[in-house]
């Protein structure tokens, strides 16, 4: 019986390590061997985070939607550049991205109330930034706005 060899006994093993960096690291294992080795408690945090196999799934199906969306998007580039020089599409535009904004702005603050004292440090300060970032974006987008809306005929309907 010392001559059959398992299936294991010359199984790579394969996991997926996150670096401090947040950059998936591919560690290949000779045999299942070094799992019994290497505990939970051995890895820092920060370094081992195994994958769900529901994780995957779901990190599939959000690459998948990504594609999807993209693919019908692309062909409106041709209408936006078409429209690209009609001020009233340029006001419209701006108008519905700070909508867009304003909308996630909402979600975000509802977020960060409900998770506050979930969140590290860390977390909180990356919120911190895409929240400033907004408001810059937003600044911009407003100043844009006021001049398409002083060059056209678009203010005579507001100054009535």
């Amino acid at each position: 019986m010392d001559d059959i060899e398992t299936i294991t006994d010359n199984l790579k093993i394969i996991s997926l390590v996150n670096d401090t960096a947040d950059r998936l690291l591919l560690n290949e294992k000779k045999s299942t061997e070094d799992l019994d080795a290497q505990t939970r408690r051995a890895i820092p945090a920060l370094e081992y985070q195994p994958q769900s196999r529901i994780k995957g799934k779901l990190l599939s199906y959000l690459e998948e939607t990504f594609d999807e969306i993209d693919r019908k998007i692309k062909p409106l580039t041709n209408i936006k550049i078409a429209l690209s020089n009609n001020n009233e599409y340029r006001i419209g535009y701006i108008i519905a991205t700070i909508d867009t904004m304003q909308v996630n702005l909402k979600k975000w603050k509802e977020n960060t109330r409900v998770n506050q004292h979930k969140w590290n440090d860390e977390k909180i300060l990356d919120v911190f930034d895409r929240i400033k970032a907004t408001n810059k974006v937003t600044s911009n987008l407003i100043e844009t706005l006021k001049r398409h809306l002083s060059e056209g005929k678009e203010t005579k309907v507001f100054k009535k």
